[in-house]
């Protein structure tokens, strides 16, 4: 049997499950794989820019994963969270956040949390290295 490496390493098969633990790993490591073997991430980025710009400009109406603030989540108002959006020529008509469990949601408030943090850190750093 071929072994299976990254995000489908994390797949269980025959349970029909995944190693949730397995997978937030795979994907937060991705980038460190990729630079390992290639040296850089640039042309996955400039892909990934190109393809958002397509469906803006061709005002497609697609779902695609973009990061945005989510003004209408209470617990993430404060930070951008990449979600499925809607992209057309007005930009991301709307933000589709899916449904999670209650342990799916504590993990990505924790998440939202620990981005807010690191900006205000950023905000303070940069006022005391304006300070005489």
């Amino acid at each position: 049997m071929r072994s299976r490496s990254g995000f489908w390493s994390a797949f269980r098969p025959g349970l029909g499950t995944w190693d949730r633990a397995g997978v937030a790993a795979s994907v937060r490591d991705a980038a460190y794989q990729i630079i390992a073997g290639k040296g850089f991430t640039s042309f996955g980025v400039a892909t990934a820019i190109v393809r958002i710009c397509e469906a803006i400009i061709r005002d497609e109406g697609v779902v695609l994963p973009v990061s945005s603030a989510l003004w209408d989540v209470a617990e993430y108002r404060n930070v951008c969270l990449s979600m499925p959006c809607i992209l057309s020529a007005a930009g991301i008509e709307r933000a589709l956040v899916p449904s999670m469990t209650a342990e799916e949601a504590q993990g990505l408030a924790v998440s939202a949390k620990q981005l807010d943090g690191a900006y205000l850190q950023m905000l303070a750093d940069a006022d005391n290295a304006k300070a005489p």
